[in-house]
């Protein structure tokens, strides 16, 4: 019996939180407006939105940008919810090595991944 350590699920008050910053936005906590304020003037061209989990956010960025069958590199000491995620939304997952001196992403190998 398989034991999931990862999930992707989203839960009840995810949601709840999510849509109350969306719809209602002045219902947030100081901090959370304080965060966005800053955000905000950093970025002044972009929508700013504060997700209760980077899950969510990681999730919502692949569905946006990739459609089902598309290629995503990562690199073979990701994470494995990223994967996960990934492979959820019906994308083609690359595992790309890495360098074994600094364990980031081989770019060379990047590149014949392609």
């Amino acid at each position: 019996m398989a034991i999931p350590f990862f999930s992707i699920d989203v839960r009840k008050p995810e949601i709840s939180k999510l849509l109350k910053g969306i719809f209602f936005p002045f219902n947030t906590s100081l901090s959370e407006q304080k965060l966005k304020l800053i955000l905000e003037g950093r970025f002044p061209n972009k929508k700013i939105a504060l997700l209760p989990s980077a899950r969510i956010g990681f999730y919502l960025t692949l569905k946006k940008y990739f459609k089902e069958n598309d290629e995503i590199i990562f690199s073979s000491m990701s994470f494995p919810l990223y994967i996960k995620i990934a492979n959820q939304l019906n994308l083609k997952v690359r595992l790309v090595d890495v360098n074994p001196n600094d364990l980031n992403i081989n770019a060379e190998k990047i590149e014949k991944n392609i």
